[in-house]
């Protein structure tokens, strides 16, 4: 088990959030059902989560 999972079953099981800053889109992707992304610290995109 990878961290990132260890991490998405961690929070799942305590009903808790987790914030993942990356600089990896894939990785983003994959951590969670909500990504926002950032340029030159400002919000770039901010879809509305499907889940």
């Amino acid at each position: 088990m990878n961290i990132l999972a260890l991490l998405r079953q961690l929070t799942a099981e305590r009903g808790r959030s987790l914030v993942v800053v990356t600089h990896e889109p894939a990785i983003a992707a994959s951590a969670g059902a909500r990504m926002i992304s950032l340029r030159d610290g400002q919000i770039a995109d901010d879809p509305v989560p499907t889940s």
